[in-house]
């Protein structure tokens, strides 16, 4: 049996180099924000920048943290987060799916005799 949650995605662009995330991770430190999701990835069109996406952002004081480092939250971005059986051959057929659907696969991490959980994101076509 599958379970899908979706959740929130926040990003903000940086400069495409090593120790970029420095600087947000100080920014966002507290002692009640835990990010499950993080993901960087150049931006095409801009060369030398990044968007970086992180999640969850909840309550107000993260959300003003989030916003005092420049980190927006993303309308136009879902994140989905998938657990299912552990099946040989599993993670291709679900990594396949969900590329011929528009999404990304950024992890995959394993929880004990759950299986597989994949965390993805989509963009939306503006």
């Amino acid at each position: 049996m599958f379970t899908v949650k979706k959740f929130p995605i926040w990003s903000t662009e940086m400069d495409d180099v090593v120790g970029a995330t420095t600087g947000l991770s100080k920014c966002l430190l507290m002692p009640e924000l835990t990010l499950r999701f993080a993901l960087g990835r150049p931006q095409g069109n801009k060369p030398g920048k990044a968007l970086l996406f992180l999640s969850p952002i909840k309550g107000k004081e993260q959300e003003e943290a989030a916003k005092n480092a420049d980190i927006v939250f993303r309308p136009d971005v879902v994140g989905v987060e998938v657990q299912g059986p552990n099946r040989k051959g599993g993670n291709f057929k679900t990594d396949r799916r969900f590329s011929a659907r528009g999404y990304h696969c950024a992890r995959v991490d394993y929880d004990g005799d759950r299986g597989p959980l994949y965390s993805c994101f989509r963009l939306h076509e503006r």
